[in-house]
């Protein structure tokens, strides 16, 4: 919805919080559970994403440059 408004600062606020809200529930997670955490990682996705695109609208990086959150993403699939 902020980004419809083209409020971009109130944005990254809610995605980083939602960041933070993954990671909280990603640690909780027992290693067995496969299914609850492919989908956990699906909304890891579409937050990378959101924040790649806050990124690239406030001209603070290339839509190339890896995210912190996309290489937090990488070290949690292969590890």
């Amino acid at each position: 919805m902020y980004l419809w408004n083209d409020d971009h600062d109130r944005a990254r606020h809610y995605a980083n919080c939602a960041t933070e809200t993954f990671l909280q529930d990603w640690s909780s997670m027992d290693t067995l559970q496969a299914t609850s955490r492919a989908i956990t990682l699906q909304r890891l996705q579409r937050l990378a994403e959101l924040q790649e695109f806050l990124n690239f609208i406030s001209k603070e990086g290339t839509i190339t440059q890896a995210s912190p959150l996309i290489l937090c993403m990488q070290g949690i699939v292969f590890k």
